[in-house]
């Protein structure tokens, strides 16, 4: 009797067995049928791994990457002139000042038919000095003498010549009492310096300043219409010195300023 109840229940299960087998075939043969009748098959759907991105890396799409060239950068504007003035046997205190007027210097732009007094500019009139400025030696009629702010006349010398080679005018320039051997003779300038821009354009200076020399540029964006050049200085005895300076406008006129200096020692 247990034998026949334990054949009865393999039985149910087979036919339960065999009758999902037949529902799912059952099944998917109306699954397909339906699909053709409306002209296309029943497809599942996956998701789709995203296309490489070759920008970010050239690695995967299997080479280098082309990439559009930058146009390159303009260069530089190039100065109307650059002029230095050496600071051999400068002391500590000078090399200081000099510091303390190229900062306030560099960077003034001179405008057209304006001036550039260096004393305004620098704060270096005499005796009212701007007080960053540290006392060093200067010079006077019987010899040198201790001042506020020597040394400033380095970025003086260097931005009267750069002015000079430009072809610009000077309204006032004074020498050295003394002369100071670094500078050389008659192209020396004080802080006492007035320089007039009389052409079309504003002029940029700019100055800076490295181990050997202070340097000094004029910057114009274009043509200031002529040439300058720097004739001498030439030794006429007892001290005195002269130097010209020589310009050619671009129509061909010419032009000769002469600058006379006088080292009393």
């Amino acid at each position: 009797m247990a034998t026949y109840r334990r054949r009865q229940v393999w039985l149910r299960s087979r036919h339960a067995v065999v009758a999902l087998v037949v529902f799912g075939s059952l099944a998917y043969t109306i699954a397909a049928t339906l699909g053709n009748a409306s002209g296309r098959l029943a497809t599942v759907s996956t998701p789709q791994a995203a296309a490489p991105d070759c920008e970010a890396s050239a690695s995967a799409c299997g080479g280098p990457v082309t990439r559009p060239e930058l146009a390159p950068a303009p260069p530089p504007p190039k100065p109307r002139s650059v002029s230095s003035a050496s600071t051999d046997n400068v002391g500590e205190a000078g090399i200081a000042n000099i510091d303390v007027a190229i900062g306030f210097v560099d960077g003034t732009v001179i405008p057209p038919g304006g001036t550039f007094s260096f004393d305004d500019v620098a704060r270096s009139w005499d005796y009212k000095e701007d007080e960053r400025y540290l006392w060093g030696l200067a010079t006077a009629v019987r010899g040198p003498i201790w001042m506020r702010g020597g040394g400033v006349c380095w970025v003086s010398t260097a931005i009267w010549r750069a002015a000079l080679e430009a072809g610009l005018p000077t309204g006032l320039r004074e020498a050295h009492y003394g002369l100071v051997t670094s500078l050389g003779p008659g192209l020396d300038a004080t802080n006492t310096l007035v320089v007039e821009n009389d052409s079309e354009l504003p002029v940029k200076i700019r100055v800076w300043r490295d181990d050997d020399a202070v340097f000094a540029a004029l910057f114009a964006d274009g043509s200031l219409g002529r040439k300058g050049r720097i004739e001498g200085p030439i030794a006429l005895g007892r001290g005195v010195y002269t130097a010209y300076q020589h310009v050619t406008w671009d129509d061909g006129r010419e032009h000769v300023s002469e600058f006379s200096s006088r080292y009393y020692w």
